[in-house]
C-alpha cells in the first residue's frame, strides 16, 4: 500500500437486494492526516481488524432505514480494533501508537476502511 493513499471499498444499493453483483466500488483517496483527517477531539486510527456482523446485511437491504437512513455509496463497518496514528490537539487520554478497539457511532460508520477518525 502506498502510504500517501488509502483504498476505499464502497457499497452501493442493489436493484436486487439478494444479489451482491455490482455492489462494491473501489477507489483511492489521499491518506487522512490530523487535523485534516480528524477533528481536534478525535484520533485517527489505522484499522487492523473490523467485525462483520448481521447489521451490515441489514444496512445493505435497507432494513434499518427507520433508525438510520444511510446515503449510498457507503463504507460499512461498526466495530474495529486498530492503532492510533494521529491525535487531535484536544485529545488527552490517548497517544500515537496506542492499541484501541471501538464501536463507531451510528451516524459515522466506516470500520471497513483502512483509516477512521474516532471521537
Amino acid at each position: 500500500m502506498n502510504p500517501s493513499e488509502i483504498t476505499l471499498f464502497d457499497i452501493y444499493n442493489a436493484v436486487d437486494p439478494n444479489s451482491l453483483e455490482n455492489l462494491i466500488g473501489i477507489h483511492k483517496n489521499p491518506s487522512p492526516e490530523c487535523p485534516v483527517g480528524c477533528k481536534i477531539h478525535e484520533v485517527l486510527v489505522r484499522v487492523k481488524a473490523a467485525a462483520v456482523n448481521p447489521l451490515e446485511i441489514l444496512i445493505l437491504k435497507g432494513s434499518v432505514k427507520l433508525i438510520q437512513d444511510y446515503n449510498m455509496p457507503l463504507t460499512l463497518g461498526n466495530e474495529l480494533s486498530g492503532i492510533i496514528e494521529e491525535v487531535g490537539k484536544n485529545v488527552t487520554k490517548f497517544k500515537k501508537g496506542d492499541k484501541i478497539y471501538s464501536r463507531l457511532p451510528i451516524d459515522k460508520i466506516g470500520a471497513f476502511a483502512e483509516y477512521v477518525a474516532v471521537n
